[in-house]
């Protein structure tokens, strides 16, 4: 049986970050401060919402300016007061199936800095 393959996409605006620091958002017991190392000069500050985030993992992180499978684009912004400059993404945010809840955790090989692959459009699973 012949199956399907999904064209997978890349842009230098999804990349790999490792988190480096988190701590606990003042305002806002749900959201988790990340400090992610992403490649620059400085690590950027990224408000997450998701349960397993920690120290050390490797992540794939939206810059200001992405365009997410979707449209929906990314932009710094204050999450509850503190300033968020992207987002840890999960692997529904990136238009493939989700298997594991809260954000994608990547192979701590990966490359900081480097494109990680998306779909264009989120697919629907065959009923079958």
């Amino acid at each position: 049986m012949i199956q399907e393959i999904d064209e997978l996409l890349t842009s230098d605006k999804i990349i790999v970050g490792e988190i480096i620091a988190t701590e606990k958002h003042p305002d806002a017991e749900k959201l988790t401060i990340c400090t992610v190392n992403v490649g620059q000069e400085e690590p950027l500050q990224i408000v997450c919402g998701a349960k397993n985030v920690a120290p050390n993992l490797k992540v794939p992180v939206a810059l200001h300016g992405a365009k997410l499978p979707g449209g929906k684009k990314i932009k710094k912004g204050k999450l509850r007061g503190v300033l968020s400059n992207g987002m840890i993404c999960a692997q529904d945010e990136l238009g493939f199936e989700r298997d594991i809840e809260g954000i994608w955790v990547l192979d701590s090989g990966m490359e900081i800095g480097k494109p990680v692959p998306y779909k264009e459009l989120p697919r629907e699973e065959d009923a079958e």
